[in-house]
């Protein structure tokens, strides 16, 4: 498979369906919305977003001919009660919907068992899934500054990469097997969070010696820590600023929720991690102290 013939709408754009239109999802859509060779559509009746591309309200609408769907989704019993359980009303999920050949990309941190399960359904019912999980908060995206790493069937990731490739800096392919790119994504902000912690013991210590944190951070993240994780967290880190500001921070809550997946898939393998079990107990306290909505850096403060 190397073209997007069955893809196309009668006047020859590609259709792209979008599942889930929050901070990311709509950003990304935004990214893609000027694109000519694009057609947008949409579902998400919860979205508080400013909403540019044309939308349903039924899920079904996605079934009617072999599609490209983009889910955005927060977690995985979302995704699941989508494309896996059957609904309350007895209707069954979205994945024992779709006309064969469709292609299920998940733009969502899930689990690495999620990614496998959703990857069988799709296969038992002719379609295709594929995990491509976002290293970005909504302002970098909105930049097109993600780095996303994607896995699934080599031969459809190279009819979806093209798009990715247009919403952000850089798209990494890491194997046949989709959940791979959830191992990825996991690994990712579990060192981010793993950054965070050791900032905020480091900057602690250098106050508790009477040392100016800030200048402290300045020094570390223009020489041997100068990159985007230890300047942008370190900075919200060495001046207590755990405040949620639109567009530019990971809820606690959410940042604990992928710590406890990566937790789990650990388990899956029997891979200790001494330094994420301290993480989890930080995050059950933060969230014991009402910190769930303010950005995950937060859990410096306890």
């Amino acid at each position: 498979m190397n073209n997007y013939t069955k893809y196309l709408t009668k006047t020859g754009k590609l259709k792209l369906n979008f599942i889930g239109l929050g901070k990311m999802g709509n950003t990304i859509c935004n990214n893609l919305l000027h694109n000519i060779d694009y057609s947008l559509f949409g579902y998400d009746p919860y979205t508080t977003q400013d909403v540019k591309i044309k939308t349903t309200t039924n899920l079904l609408d996605f079934t009617k001919e072999t599609s490209i769907i983009f889910s955005s989704l927060p977690n995985d019993t979302i995704v699941e009660n989508i494309f896996i359980n059957e609904s309350k009303n007895k209707t069954p999920p979205l994945a024992n919907l779709l006309k064969p050949d469709s292609i299920h990309i998940s733009l969502s941190t899930i689990s690495p068992k999620l990614a496998k399960s959703l990857a069988k359904i799709h296969k038992e019912y002719s379609c295709h899934f594929i995990s491509a999980p976002i290293f970005a908060r909504p302002d970098g995206l909105a930049k097109k500054e993600a780095y996303i790493p994607i896995a699934g069937n080599i031969d459809i990731v190279s009819l979806i990469k093209p798009i990715l490739e247009k919403t952000s800096t850089k798209v990494i392919y890491f194997g046949k097997e989709p959940e791979k790119a959830n191992v990825v994504k996991l690994c990712g902000n579990f060192l981010i969070c793993s950054a965070i912690e050791s900032m905020s013991e480091a900057f602690n210590l250098a106050e508790s010696y009477d040392i100016d944190r800030n200048e402290v951070h300045k020094m570390l993240s223009d020489s041997i820590f100068n990159c985007l994780i230890y300047k942008g967290y370190g900075h919200r880190v060495s001046n207590h600023d755990h405040k949620p500001y639109e567009n530019a921070h990971f809820a606690l809550d959410l940042g604990h929720k992928d710590m406890t997946l990566t937790k789990e898939a650990s388990k899956e393998t029997k891979i200790e991690m001494p330094v994420l079990d301290i993480l989890d107990e930080k995050f059950k306290i933060a969230k014991k102290k009402n910190f769930n909505k303010l950005d995950w850096s937060a859990i410096s403060l306890i």
